[in-house]
């Protein structure tokens, strides 16, 4: 199954975004669910975020697979930030 490029971009900017928060907050706060929780959501409201400008620019839409990609990637990003934090 070959991927559009767009999603798999999606995909990585948002999983690094959750990444690299999650490590952040879970060692901030010593919490592994705090870096999971704050991982994700930053992950999906950057992906939001992106989404909505590209349903403003003339020419363009919301694309829900595009959000899938973000959640699958914020998801994946946020966990493993977390867990790598533990280490």
């Amino acid at each position: 199954m070959n991927l559009p490029s767009d999603k798999v971009q999606h995909f990585v900017v948002c999983g690094l975004l959750a990444f690299v928060m999650a490590i952040f907050l879970s060692l901030l706060s010593g919490d592994y669910i705090c870096g999971v929780v704050s991982g994700f959501v930053t992950g999906i409201a950057a992906g939001l975020g992106k989404e909505y400008g590209d349903e403003q620019c003339e020419n363009n839409q919301w694309d829900w697979l595009d959000i899938m990609a973000d959640a699958i990637g914020s998801f994946v990003g946020s966990s493993v930030g977390a867990l790598v934090s533990l280490v």
